[in-house]
């Protein structure tokens, strides 16, 4: 399916986010008050400020949100994401 590619193509970072989000480590400098969130920022931002890749960005958003629970307000607003495509992202995902 779609998604599996997707995670395939993420799972590079996806992994290791996810347990730098997972674990309290001092080796994860991201681990600590809203890091989690600055982190999931860091490594979309590359994506989201082309728009080649921001289909792909979305899935990332989606992805995370599914995973860790983190919520992606900051991200919507930054990159000015609507709540329809966000929507229909979810959707896809399901």
């Amino acid at each position: 399916s779609a998604s599996i590619s997707i995670y395939t193509q993420l799972s590079f970072f996806a992994k290791p986010l996810r347990k730098c989000l997972s674990s309290p480590s001092p080796s994860c400098p991201h681990h600590h008050g809203h890091g989690a969130r600055s982190t999931v920022t860091e490594m979309t931002m590359m994506m989201m400020d082309t728009t080649m890749h921001r289909q792909l960005a979305l899935k990332v958003m989606v992805m995370m949100m599914m995973t860790t629970g983190i919520m992606t307000m900051l991200l919507l607003h930054r990159w000015r994401v609507t709540t329809m495509e966000a929507t229909i992202m979810l959707r896809l995902h399901e």
